[in-house]
């Protein structure tokens, strides 16, 4: 009975997380002409809201040639678009600062740091790897050329160590493949990971059960991951079979990664337990990006002409498409927004408790607040018409087992959990 409920609970938290989902941010690349040296589709982040199943564009970066990261942090999102490094309000949308950073790639926050890769076409940058004040944007530290000579992609911060891919992705024909451990306390660089001649040119970079794993473009005509144990210092690569060019986007969904050649649409699995790969599903669509949201459980991927249009799927855990949306051209990046929808009013949690509890027939709200919305939810997520009266709840008609009730007044909301014998 204790593990029945348990699991019940469990199935609730997941069922609860899922639905605190408001919105789906969407980066979108735009487009640049290079035949004109002009903007034709300008950088934008629009955002899907998963109540209303509207999508919207909340901003334009001028400017902008390309983008490749957001990333959500506290009250803000921060973008990475072109050379630059841009903080958003995530109510508001409002511009709150920016810093100008040549070949800016991608970035990671720690305590009150931001650490940037960088990378350039044709162009020695002075450093590779920069850290960054978080509140001033002021550079705290700058990685010597010399130490890291190449140009650096995805990072992962684990406790106080930085582990950053480095591809030389922007030299044709001389790709590298190593990970750098820098660590934050003292910015000295622990080591550098040679990942071995088979796994150059990583373009992405995860981090399951005390191992990064690494997908590799090599020279662009073949594919590979790597397993980097950080307990037991070795390195195993992977041949993905069927890869004879390049992985277009890939994605850690719980153990395993997809992957996706580029302009193909079969999707791949790479096992992190078996450490093997195979092809997995046929999704008749070649993804530009794809990001996996744990606490959801979305696989939210994208497709591309790179000339006029983006479209955005969602997919569930049994790879339904719960959401699809028109976009922007190029939509490559993606983040999941759990704050308060922007048009509402902030609201506060309080807390609120029900007795009896286990209850038989009827439940009393303990609380003096006035109410505006109350929901019974079951462990299959489903509502539940419910009859009140004051604050006491008519469950008779409930069969047994574990219910969530989430309720709202007009500045706070209020989520507890009751039996039913």
């Amino acid at each position: 009975m204790k593990n029945k409920i348990l699991l019940t609970l469990l199935l609730l938290a997941n069922i609860i997380s899922a639905q605190d989902l408001k919105r789906i941010l969407v980066l979108n690349e735009g487009r640049f002409d290079f035949n004109t040296n002009q903007i034709a589709v300008p950088v934008s982040v629009g955002a899907f809201d998963v109540n209303t199943k509207q999508y919207s564009k909340l901003l334009e970066i001028d400017g902008a040639r390309f983008a490749s990261e957001i990333k959500i942090d506290g009250d803000s999102y921060w973008v990475a678009a072109d050379q630059y490094l841009i903080q958003y309000n995530l109510k508001t949308n409002q511009k709150l600062k920016s810093v100008s950073i040549q070949g800016i790639r991608r970035f990671d926050f720690y305590k009150n740091m931001i650490v940037v890769s960088r990378g350039e076409y044709l162009t020695k940058l002075n450093s590779n790897i920069i850290v960054l004040d978080k509140n001033t944007l002021a550079s705290i530290h700058e990685v010597p050329y010399n130490d890291v000579p190449y140009t650096t992609e995805n990072i992962i911060i684990k406790n106080d160590i930085a582990y950053i891919a480095v591809n030389n992705g922007f030299e044709w024909g001389k790709e590298v493949g190593q990970i750098v451990e820098l660590n934050l306390n003292t910015f000295a660089i622990n080591k550098i990971i040679d990942l071995g001649a088979n796994a150059k040119n990583p373009e992405n970079l995860v981090l399951y059960n005390e191992k990064l794993y690494t997908v590799n473009n090599k020279n662009y005509t073949g594919s590979s991951i790597s397993a980097i144990d950080l307990k037991a210092n070795t390195v195993s690569t992977v041949d993905l079979p069927g890869i004879s060019s390049l992985c277009g986007t890939s994605a850690l969904v719980e153990d395993a990664i997809l992957y996706q050649e580029s302009g193909k649409s079969l999707l791949g699995k790479y096992s992190t337990n078996a450490q093997t790969a195979g092809v997995y599903k046929d999704v008749s669509v070649n993804f530009y990006g794809m990001t996996y949201d744990p606490k959801s459980q979305l696989l939210v991927a994208s497709e591309t002409d790179f000339v006029n249009k983006g479209i955005v799927y969602a997919f569930d855990k049994l790879d339904n498409v719960v959401y699809k949306f028109d976009a922007s051209v190029s939509p490559g990046n993606f983040e999941f927004d759990y704050s308060v929808s922007t048009a509402t009013k902030d609201l506060e949690n309080i807390v609120v408790t029900v007795s009896p509890n286990p209850a038989n027939n009827m439940l009393i709200l303990n609380t003096e607040k006035e109410w505006s919305e109350l929901n019974i939810i079951n462990a299959f997520g489903q509502k539940i018409p419910i009859t009140t009266t004051d604050r006491q709840i008519n469950i008779s008609q409930l069969a047994q087992g574990i219910y969530i009730i989430t309720g709202k007044t007009n500045s706070e909301i209020f989520q507890t959990q009751f039996a039913k014998q």
